[in-house]
This record gives structure tokens, sequence and C-alpha cells, in this order.
């Protein structure tokens, strides 16, 4: 009989500046888990539905502890408590935002740093991740054209999300005045689909 395992969310935040957006992103990921085995590894085949189910713009010069506070009130609320992952960009602004929430009392959610490079190679320095910005843009060009992730038009700010997809180039790079739900948006996306690690349960064992 095929299950369907409760739902997780992955997180993805852009830090603006004065003149720049702060966006959160958030994906919920269902999981239908199938009684059959792959025959190289022995895993229970899966079949992932990425669904983006929130999409937010703080307003200009919001403070980064109003961010941080906002963030707890909302990761803390059912179905997000304990079942989130927040991947947020720790380049420039966002590094001390992410001590913030580091030494956050009771955070809601794991932290995944990520510094977005010039590069051409995703790397791991530490408890950082380090990705080139084309890598992210293109990861998440290919999940929407793929319709790997669903986007509801109706959510407020996809028709900005929309947008600032479209201005992006065939290099992966932006022409828009703002990215930052494109970037919150691909910062998301990459972790969702990344393989997870580790032993995984006989949940057909009654």
């Amino acid at each position: 009989m095929t299950r369907r395992l409760s739902p997780t969310y992955t997180c993805g935040l852009d830090l603006g500046q004065q003149r720049d957006y702060t966006a959160l992103v958030i994906l919920e990921t269902s999981t239908l888990l199938f009684p059959e085995r792959n025959p190289v590894t022995f895993e229970f085949l899966t079949r992932h539905q990425i669904a983006l189910c929130h999409l937010e713009r703080f307003p200009l010069r919001t403070s980064y502890t109003a961010i941080v506070e906002n963030l707890s009130d909302l990761l803390i609320q059912r179905p997000l408590f304990g079942l989130s992952t927040l991947v947020l960009d720790a380049t420039g602004p966002g590094l001390p935002v992410y001590d913030l929430l580091k030494h956050a009392r009771n955070f809601p959610a794991t932290l995944k740093p990520v510094t977005i490079t010039a590069g051409d190679h995703v790397t791991r320095d530490g408890r950082f991740y380090r990705i080139p910005r084309r890598h992210l843009l293109s990861h998440l060009h290919t999940q929407l054209t793929t319709r790997s992730i669903s986007v509801s038009p109706g959510l407020p700010d996809a028709q900005a999300l929309i947008r600032e997809l479209a201005a992006i180039t065939h290099s992966f790079e932006s022409s828009a005045k703002h990215d930052d739900l494109a970037i919150a948006t691909a910062l998301a996306a990459w972790f969702s689909t990344q393989p997870k690690i580790g032993h995984q349960p006989n949940p057909f064992r009654l």
C-alpha cells in the first residue's frame, strides 16, 4: 500500500538592505512512499510533490531584529513547527541575521546558511554551503519548467515573482530591479531537492 508521509517545509530567505526587499518563500514537500524497493540501494521508492505555499516580501527598511521575530512567530505555528528548514542567504547582510537566528532561544527551524558565489562549483565550508548564483537560478528554472514545483498564481506577490523569473536571461543573470523573491525561491528549491542522507526505516512494518 502506498503511503503519504507527513509534509516537510523548506524556507528560503533572501536578506535585503535599505533599498532591497527581504523575501521569504516556503515550499511544502509531500512524499509518496511505495512498498517497492530500489533493486540497487534497497530503499523504498518515493515520489515528491513540491508546492510553493507561502510568498512574502517584508517592507523596505524592516529591521533584522523584526525579521527574526516574525520568522520565529511564523515557524512556531502548525503545521510548520518542528518540520521546517530555513535556508538563508548568509552573504553580506545575511551573515548578521544568521548570527541572530543561531543564537535565538528555541528558534523553531533547522538553519542552513548559504554563501552565494560567482564560482562554478557547489562546495561546503563547515556549516556553510557555497553555491554559485548561476547554479541556483538554473536549478530553479529546471524545476519550474519540468513542473516539479507548483506555484499558485493567487499567492500574494506571485505576480512579482513571475516578473522576476521572466527577467532572468539565458545566462541566468537578472535584468530586474529586484530579484529577492527569485533568490529566496531558488534557495528553498535547491535544498528541498537535495538527497537526504540517513537510514530509511520500514514504514510498512506493523
